[in-house]
């Protein structure tokens, strides 16, 4: 049985059915599209999935998205640093990677 959420993510509201059992990392990645959330590890130790939800720091491969129903999220891609790097990136005319929030190239 299916269940509709609603949660803000980098600023956009976001409703979607979704499965009870549905990792909030595959919500953001596959269902909301934004893959700078990466899984990493499939045993929640590496980080890869960080998101802040309502303001904390959340492992998200160890919420369903159904928990997080209601909440605030950014994502690696709402983030101010990301963006900066972007531009950076652009005006440089060559990639970047974004690393402890400054830029080098990749």
């Amino acid at each position: 049985m299916k269940h509709t959420v609603k949660m803000t993510i980098n600023g956009q509201t976001q409703s979607h059915e979704v499965e009870p059992r549905l990792l909030l990392v595959h919500y953001i990645r596959e269902t909301v599209g934004l893959t700078g959330t990466h899984v990493g590890c499939d045993t929640s130790q590496c980080g890869a999935c960080t998101i802040l939800m309502n303001g904390q720091a959340v492992k998200a491969c160890t919420v369903f998205t159904v928990q997080a129903e209601g909440a605030k999220i950014t994502t690696i891609e709402g983030s101010r640093r990301t963006a900066s790097c972007t531009r950076s990136s652009r005006a440089s005319g060559r990639s970047t990677a974004c690393s402890a929030g400054s830029a080098r190239p990749a």
